[in-house]
């Protein structure tokens, strides 16, 4: 379509001349003619030619309107074509620090955009596109996302327990655009609770029971969504104290027999022992018996034994005693000859192993087998006494020792022969 007024572009003696500043793609109109001194010619036949397109010019910037935390509408202008028609216009965007990346290419001036970061800041622009080229592209549009509910919380962890309280945390959610305010735990589908921190400690709880949790963040905006259930339990409550105390009912110079009362709220007894040197403990049976023998020990050692009943939450509290442990017993005399000649009576002896220090051969007598007297104590392994006329003795002969109880002892009976006017009774003095 052509403008019916027209532009005079030169006037000169030149037979030719380049117009400029010509649109792209459009339609233009020449004419000419000439001048002289007498004045100016008919003008020219008209001359119709049409400029080459080029690329559109740049769009105008496009207007966004907001369509929630993750989503946004874009519109723009239609723009010149410059002589050749839109095939379609590109839509660009990038957050802070990133490279445009294109999210719409089509020919409508309009489009929304989806899957946006909440509370984030978008840069936008638009280019228009034909089969010439790409326009430059359009000034940049900023546009701040609003902020969103923040996503459900996860990982749930127990931290602690007891038979009447829990103590649970977990992993903060992503909150896009808002600070995260409280969380609300839910125990049960109960009434939620507040946390100000990602962590819960609630007590009063029922022993030995299986609880469902939930968590909910909160920010600005609103509650996100639940997390998944998670489900915790209380623990079984410690063993009560065990009844009575530690008795001793046998033991040796390497063994000590103990028992002590049953509990029913026991998985089974746990059994230590410590000396009094050391002061450590060591554990020497865990079973379901109430009377246990401990094996292995020194002689004549004091030993610190204590028990406590066990269960699934643990330990109960312990129940002590001192006990101490005979000394080794004595070797047994072995191989006893005996002479007996006028009244004098000589006595040897064999032991099966050597005396340790301290102890000592010791030789008793009695006359009326109830009450033996010593006659000797030493190291030597024979002994010689003189007997009282006509009286039936016996003697013991063993290995005296400190601390051993039991003193094994090897006994026989002689009788005396016929009376003297003197003789000598088994102590040493002189009976007329």
């Amino acid at each position: 379509m052509y403008r019916d007024d027209w532009l005079q572009l030169y006037t000169g003696s030149d037979t030719t001349f380049l117009v400029t500043d010509l649109a792209p793609g459009k339609s233009y109109r020449l004419r000419l003619r000439c001048h002289n001194c007498a004045g100016a010619s008919l003008y020219s036949n008209t001359v119709n030619f049409v400029t080459a397109p080029a690329p559109p010019l740049a769009p105008q910037p496009p207007v966004i309107t907001s369509k929630g935390p993750y989503a946004a509408s874009l519109s723009w202008m239609e723009t010149s074509t410059n002589g050749a028609p839109i095939t379609s216009y590109s839509l660009e965007m990038c957050l802070l620090g990133d490279t445009f990346v294109e999210v719409y290419n089509e020919k409508e001036t309009e489009c929304i955009v989806r899957n946006l970061n909440p509370g984030s800041t978008y840069y936008c622009i638009v280019k228009a596109n034909s089969v010439v080229g790409q326009s430059v592209p359009s000034e940049v549009t900023v546009y701040h996302s609003p902020p969103a509910p923040p996503e459900s919380p996860s990982k749930i962890h127990l931290v602690e327990s007891s038979d009447s309280s829990l103590k649970i945390s977990w992993d903060p959610p992503s909150s896009p655009g808002a600070a995260i305010l409280h969380y609300n735990v839910c125990f049960n589908n109960g009434v939620a609770t507040k946390s100000v921190k990602n962590e819960y400690f609630i007590d009063g709880l029922s022993s030995d029971t299986q609880y469902k949790v939930r968590v909910q963040a909160v920010n600005s905006v609103g509650p996100g969504q639940f997390s998944s259930v998670k489900v915790v339990g209380t623990g079984t409550p410690l063993p009560s104290a065990l009844p009575g105390t530690i008795q001793l009912s046998s033991r040796g110079h390497n063994f000590l027999k103990v028992g002590w009362g049953s509990s029913r709220s026991v998985k089974c007894y746990l059994l230590e022992r410590a000396t009094a040197e050391s002061g450590d403990f060591t554990p020497v049976y865990e079973g379901n018996k109430c009377q246990v023998k401990i094996g292995k020990l020194s002689p004549h050692t004091s030993y610190t034994i204590r028990v406590c009943g066990v269960n699934n939450a643990g330990n109960g509290p312990w129940l002590k005693s001192t006990f101490s442990t005979d000394s080794v017993p004595p070797p047994p005399i072995t191989k006893v000859s005996k002479s007996l000649k006028d009244n004098e009576l000589t006595v040897t002896w064999q032991v099966k192993d050597k005396l340790l220090d301290g102890e000592l051969f010791q030789i008793l007598y009695s006359t009326d087998d109830d009450t033996f007297t010593p006659i000797y104590e030493g190291l030597a392994r024979h002994h010689t006494t003189t007997l009282l006329p006509d009286i039936f003795y016996s003697f013991k002969v063993r290995v005296k020792t400190r601390h051993y109880r039991r003193r094994l002892a090897t006994i026989w009976s002689v009788l005396s022969n016929t009376p003297r006017q003197t003789q000598t009774c088994p102590s040493g003095e002189e009976r007329k």
